[in-house]
């Protein structure tokens, strides 16, 4: 693998053009350059670049060649209590383990609204409905436990109007996608959500939660902040199209 950037088979194959991500978090405008230069030569539309806001010079390129600040790409990170406090922990509103194999019009409704802040949505060169089609596939496959060990919901007559998508990996607990109906937002129903994530978190032997969201979401940023999750990182995603999509 090149150490400057690496191809991006799914959202290449999934954007129907290809897709590259650039690795370093720091470049000169000369070396960002020469990347974007190299992508172009093997027939990449698209590059992504996580870079470090931080770093003057980096942003500097990203403008001279002409990258779209698509997202202040925001991980939040938690420090999970011991295990034996997971008593402590309770919930206002019924959350349920969705248990279904079949993922419900609601659920899906809801996976599209969690994306209303994502880098793709803002980005106005990606087509709605592929950017819906792309929440479709997510939700889909956190159900089925490919991009998601389990998925939590709460219902008001018998109608999904919160969900969550977590899962857990050498003692990190993760949170993928979060959505609550804007009907019934005010009832706590996103602290509820985390506060069950973190309680399958504990029981999974996690001790540490993350979440990254987007910057311009403020609303979720909110929401962890609330619920004990710290700034941990923040990069500014850049989209270069280098050729037309």
């Amino acid at each position: 693998m090149n150490p400057d950037y690496q191809i991006l088979p799914w959202d290449t194959g999934f954007f129907g053009f290809k897709v590259a991500k650039i690795i370093p978090n720091r470049l000169s405008p000369a070396n960002l350059g020469q990347i974007l230069e190299l992508l172009r030569q093997q027939d990449v539309s698209l590059v992504y670049w996580p870079s470090d806001p931080s770093d003057e010079e980096s942003q500097n390129a990203a403008i001279l060649f002409e990258g779209f600040l698509a997202d202040k790409k925001t991980l939040y990170s938690i420090e999970l209590k011991n295990s034996s406090d997971v008593l402590t922990l309770k919930t206002k509103n019924c959350i349920e383990e969705f248990s279904e194999t079949i993922v419900s019009p609601d659920l899906v409704d809801l996976a599209i609204v969690s994306g209303a802040f994502s880098r793709f949505k803002v980005d106005t060169r990606f087509s709605p409905k592929k950017i819906e089609d792309l929440y479709k596939i997510w939700i889909t496959r956190s159900v089925n436990k490919t991009f998601a060990d389990t998925v939590f919901v709460a219902r008001n007559n018998g109608r999904i109007v919160a969900m969550i998508t977590v899962s857990s990996r050498e003692q990190i607990g993760v949170i993928g996608l979060i959505a609550v109906d804007e009907r019934m937002r005010g009832n706590n129903m996103g602290k509820d959500l985390i506060t069950m994530a973190h309680i399958w978190y504990l029981a999974k032997g996690c001790t540490r939660g993350l979440v990254t969201t987007q910057g311009k979401n403020h609303v979720a940023c909110k929401l962890y902040e609330r619920c004990g999750y710290t700034v941990e990182r923040i990069h500014n995603y850049y989209h270069f199209w280098l050729k037309s999509a």
